[in-house]
């Protein structure tokens, strides 16, 4: 609403405490992929709070964005862009209850929220759907979820589909102009780390620099130098995948790499670089080996030298379920006795 006064209009200052509660409608995460395109009430619990990074706009200005990700008890959860001032202020830990009102949903890296100018952001609100998730998640329940946002690029919507490794090259998946996106059940046989493992970064945009050659360093895209301890390594990883029916090759990027490898690319390099840490590199990848994983990603053909090749990039990974591994396998087999 819009309040407009004019030359006999009064305003005074009220000193009456008032308490004002705002009136919610909340959208359950699993459900928001019916909601693409509207704004919906939600409130989750923060899982995971990423650095802020700039955005440029259309006016040719610069504004900080920040990405979070929530997650209830529909047993899903989703990334939110949080931004301008409240990019830069945020502040609360992992386990906060947050509501908030009249977010956008888009289809974004698959499912995805972004918190406009309009919308109002309540952490830890006096609510009674906030402390039932407040207690959900103490009890370990969010260990398991299905995320409906993915980490790279692309625009799929709503859950993933579970192919096997071999449906994947049967369906010629990724023929189309938009990636086909995928869940799978497989083993990491082979994580490949020679030179191009890791790539050094930018600390605030996270893009590529190079080497000076005198201990600093040049992000080409944005022309800044930064020094040695300022810039940062990510993962950029090549790795097999294999089950029952075949396997199949992956690139995976920083997120991925951390999770399978249990350290952050930075720790890696420094291992490395020790008198005789090249032994203990060694053994972390060996280790990371031989896991089983559910991996949610996406297939798409590109052409090299005027040969097309299946290119499907691991954006999330995920120690596997086997309650919902079981019942899923369970419902295969009920359907398939009821055709019989």
């Amino acid at each position: 609403y819009e309040l407009s006064g004019d030359a006999n209009s009064n305003i005074e200052l009220c000193t009456d405490e008032i308490k004002v509660s705002l009136s919610y409608n909340f959208t359950a995460i699993s459900e928001l992929q019916n909601s693409i395109g509207n704004s919906v009430d939600v409130i989750g619990i923060v899982t995971e709070i990423k650095e802020p990074r700039t955005v440029n706009t259309k006016r040719g200005d610069q504004v900080p964005v920040r990405d979070i990700t929530i997650v209830d008890d529909s047993n899903a959860s989703v990334s939110c862009s949080i931004w301008g001032k409240s990019a830069d202020t945020f502040d609360k830990p992992v386990g906060t209850a947050v509501a908030m009102k009249g977010v956008r949903v888009g289809d974004f890296n698959g499912v995805s929220l972004s918190a406009m100018g309009s919308t109002v952001i309540v952490y830890n609100p006096e609510h009674d759907r906030a402390h039932e998730l407040a207690g959900w998640y103490a009890g370990g329940n969010a260990a398991n979820v299905t995320s409906l946002s993915t980490g790279g690029g692309g625009g799929a919507r709503g859950p993933r589909e579970n192919k096997t490794l071999n449906q994947i090259k049967e369906e010629d998946m990724g023929r189309g102009e938009k990636p086909d996106w995928f869940s799978s059940r497989a083993m990491v046989t082979f994580i490949k780390h020679d030179a191009t493992w890791h790539y050094v970064a930018a600390p605030e945009s996270k893009k590529k620099c190079v080497d000076n050659g005198d201990g600093s360093w040049v992000c080409e895209a944005e022309g800044k130098t930064y020094q040695d301890h300022e810039i940062i390594r990510r993962y950029i990883l090549s790795l097999t995948m294999s089950d029952h029916t075949g396997v199949q090759w992956f690139s995976a990027f920083d997120d991925v790499g951390q999770k399978l490898l249990g350290k952050t690319a930075d720790e890696m390099h420094r291992i490395k670089e020790m008198d005789g840490g090249e032994v203990e590199f060694e053994k972390i990848f060996a280790a990371a080996n031989f896991q089983e994983v559910t991996v949610t990603a996406r297939a798409k053909h590109e052409t090299y030298n005027d040969e097309s090749r299946l290119k499907c990039t691991a954006q999330e990974v995920a120690p596997v379920n086997y309650v919902t591994e079981s019942t899923k396998m369970l419902e295969s087999i009920q359907t398939m006795l009821a055709r019989a």
